[in-house]
């Protein structure tokens, strides 16, 4: 009765504001049965492949839609998931052994990969982003808020040549790779084994890093070289303490 005599767009207007209102908690509860679900899955796979699995993840980690998981048979893995954790939509997990960690609010942006063997650990806010790749056979590290852009690959392996007849495949060296602190890897950008990025580095788009880069670096180039970044506090300070700033030159 209430409804009595109010015009259609009023009605609308009604029902629209109450679905908003409402919005945050179906929001909630349904990453809630996501995040039941995606236990539920990584439970029944190591029951069904005998995998040793240790999960340590937080009840408000937030899984998108279309998520692939993998478990490699008999081997031993560990999955953390910690506070305000996003999974995207169509990311892909292959835990295929050793250990996972995400820290606080890092993200698994959509159509993201994680293919891992050994050790891999993202700080606080670092992302992986769309269509980003982490092949991790003995250890990658990503700082806290590290950003991985579209496309990017990092690597701790590669493969080579033995006799005519054996298959590079086969046949792999690896060696750890760390990207530092609040360190931007632009879109297509490729990370290889062994390096080591510092903080406050830029590699820029469709780069290819061989070898390691100090903090305050832009990374560039196939293979990549180094340049000095002019930092924004480093140039506070000098100017504060009376000196002056060079302008970047390659």
């Amino acid at each position: 009765m209430a409804m009595a005599g109010r015009s259609p767009a009023a009605l609308a207007s009604r029902a629209f504001w109450t679905a908003r209102e409402a919005e945050p908690a179906v929001r909630a509860q349904r990453f809630r049965v996501r995040r039941e679900v995606f236990i539920a899955r990584l439970r029944t796979l190591a029951a069904w492949y005998r995998v040793p699995l240790e999960l340590d993840i937080a009840p408000d980690i937030e899984i998108g839609r279309n998520l692939t998981l993998e478990l490699k048979p008999g081997v031993p893995t560990r999955l953390v998931l910690e506070r305000g954790v996003q999974i995207g939509d169509d990311v892909r997990l292959q835990l295929r052994g050793g250990s996972v960690h995400l820290e606080p609010l890092a993200q698994l942006r959509h159509n993201a990969m994680l293919n891992v063997y050994g050790e891999f650990h993202a700080g606080f806010r670092a992302i992986t982003g769309f269509y980003a790749a982490v092949h991790c056979a003995e250890r990658v590290v990503l700082e806290d808020l590290v950003g991985l852009a579209e496309r990017v690959t990092v690597s701790d392996s590669s493969h080579y040549f033995t006799e005519p007849s054996d298959w590079f495949y086969e046949n792999t060296r690896t060696a750890p790779v760390t990207v530092g602190a609040n360190t931007w890897i632009c879109p297509n950008a490729v990370v290889t084994k062994g390096v080591t990025i510092g903080d406050h580095c830029i590699v820029a788009a469709a780069s290819v890093v061989t070898a390691d880069a100090p903090t305050g670096s832009l990374v560039s180039g196939v293979p990549a070289t180094n340049r000095s970044l002019h930092l924004p506090w480093e140039q506070s300070l000098a100017l504060a303490q009376g000196g002056t700033v060079t302008p970047l030159r390659p």
